[in-house]
Parts: C-alpha cells; sequence; structure tokens
C-alpha cells in the first residue's frame, strides 16, 4: 500500500517549514522605454503641430506605482539608460506613489534641467514623512549651494513607502528629470504566532510517531 505524503513526521515538517519561511522580496525596474513619447490619442498634441510630452500617470499602476505631475522626457542630461526619463511636465512638482504591497526599498537617478536643487521628501503607509533630503545644485546664493552633477543616485529604504515627492529650488516645469526607477517589495512575513503553531503541531506529530513506534517495538518483543 503506498503510504500517504504526511505519513512520515519529518516530510510534514519539512512542509510546514517551506510555508512559513518567508520568500524573498522581487524588485521593479521602470527605464520608462517602453512608453510612447508622445499621446497617441491626442492628435492635436502631436508633432509638428505641437510638442506636449505623454502624461505618465497610471500607465504602472498594474506593478504598484502611479504619478502625478510627470511626463515623459527625452533631455539627453536626465537619461541614465536608453533614450527617455519622465519630468515635471505637468507640476512643477512630481510625485511617486505606491499602491498595493508597499516597497521596503527605492532608488532612482535623478537630475535638474536648470541644475537647481531638487527637494525629496518621503512618507511612510500611513503618510507620516520619514525622510527628506536634497540633491547638489542652486539654492538662490553661493554659500547655501553645491555643483550641479547630473544623474545623481538616490536610494531610499528601512520602512514601508508609500510616496516620495518632488520638488525644485525654482518650481518650474520640466525641472525635475527621473530615470531607472527601482523598488523591491517585502513578501509577507508569517506572523510569530502562525509558526508559533505549527512548530507545536510537528512536534505532537513527532511524539506521537515516536510513542507508537515504541509500543510497536515492546509488543513485537514480549
Amino acid at each position: 500500500m503506498k503510504k500517504p505524503l504526511f505519513a512520515h513526521p519529518l516530510r510534514y515538517l519539512l512542509f510546514m517549514l517551506l510555508v512559513c519561511l518567508p520568500l524573498p522580496g522581487y524588485a521593479v525596474f521602470l527605464s520608462f522605454e517602453d512608453l510612447p513619447q508622445y499621446n497617441i490619442d491626442d492628435p492635436l498634441h502631436m508633432p509638428p503641430d505641437d510638442t506636449v510630452p505623454n502624461p505618465v500617470t497610471t500607465q504602472y499602476a498594474h506593478l504598484g506605482v502611479v504619478f502625478d505631475g510627470a511626463g515623459v522626457s527625452i533631455a539627453p542630461g536626465g537619461v541614465k539608460s536608453g533614450s527617455q526619463s519622465i519630468a515635471d511636465n505637468y507640476g512643477p512638482e512630481m510625485a511617486i506613489r505606491f499602491t498595493g504591497d508597499l516597497p521596503s526599498y527605492v532608488s532612482f537617478y535623478l537630475s535638474a534641467l536648470f541644475e537647481d536643487k531638487v527637494f525629496m521628501r518621503v512618507f511612510d503607509q500611513a503618510g507620516a514623512l520619514i525622510g527628506e533630503t536634497a540633491s547638489d545644485g542652486w539654492f538662490g546664493v553661493e554659500e547655501n549651494s553645491q555643483p550641479y552633477t547630473p544623474l545623481q543616485f538616490f536610494e531610499f529604504s528601512g520602512t514601508q513607502i508609500s510616496e516620495i515627492s518632488l520638488s525644485s529650488f525654482y518650481s518650474l516645469r520640466s525641472g525635475i528629470q527621473l530615470d531607472d526607477l527601482t523598488f523591491t517589495r517585502a513578501q509577507s512575513v508569517p506572523e510569530p504566532s502562525s509558526l508559533l503553531m505549527a512548530i507545536i503541531a510537528v512536534m505532537g506529530l513527532l511524539t506521537a510517531s515516536h510513542c507508537r513506534s515504541r509500543e510497536k517495538n515492546e509488543a513485537m518483543s514480549t
């Protein structure tokens, strides 16, 4: 007779460990190369009559991120890979908002068309401000400014991130340029109580199996 899959307690133990152990997180990478430069559904804003860039809003909603104030940009100074990035064409500010399972790590390359500072504010799942920083660039007066560097790399980690807002010193449209956005989502980790219950169940099975085996051996020896 074929034994059931979990007839042996050790098989059950291995199965429970595989179920309870958290899976590694997975990363999403956006280079924005898949977006059309112009809105093909709006012929009035197609070149050569007009050059209004394609708005970037919910195109990546299925991946868990949406944008506010952003549009496709081909300005070479703000492109890290490929030929396109996104800029605050519909700003003057831009926001990255995450949905679903929030990421615990976010990174991107940042530039500024007018070489001014770009200010970043990071918010957690409750909407609380958890961090803020700024890029190098012009900040009104020489003593408060640093030499501008294009494609500055920024990364944020350590907690669930719901939004990153970006604003430039001059507050002019198309001032902020962002490329190669990467974010990593952490898979759900089982609660300690669930893991504890699984361990107790396995220990009970092992104990019962050991007792039955000992009783069988004693009966055979008499």
